[in-house]
């Protein structure tokens, strides 16, 4: 079943990440000095999942294909996908992403890296 975690990063901020029905970690939010805001931002990413708008493809320095998720209103980033091999393999992550998001447990324990 798809999860959405949080957890606390090196800094001490929160954040919070999404496992599609295949366990890997596709995407991480952005950092958050609060619980609670991290909790608004994963409400409003589930919220929106299924909107392929939110969603801006972008490519790194190295080649490598990536997606991140804005809000529309004023384009803030609220979250990064991991790097892709290829465009095919990042449109799939972002397929599973918008069938399972909204559907997806969150997992309220707070993990520490």
């Amino acid at each position: 079943m798809a999860q959405f975690k949080i957890y606390k990063d090196k800094s001490g901020r929160y954040r919070f990440l999404f496992k599609p029905n295949n366990h890997l970690i596709i995407l991480t939010s952005e950092p958050y000095h609060s619980i609670i805001i991290c909790l608004k931002k994963l409400h409003y990413f589930k919220k929106h999942a299924f909107n392929d708008h939110y969603f801006v493809r972008q490519k790194a320095n190295c080649g490598s294909p990536y997606f991140t998720f804005e809000k529309l209103s004023d384009r803030e980033l609220l979250a990064t996908s991991e790097t892709f091999l290829t465009f095919g393999a990042m449109e799939k992550a972002l397929n599973l992403i918008k069938k399972n998001a909204k559907g997806a447990t969150i997992d309220n324990s707070v993990y520490a890296l």
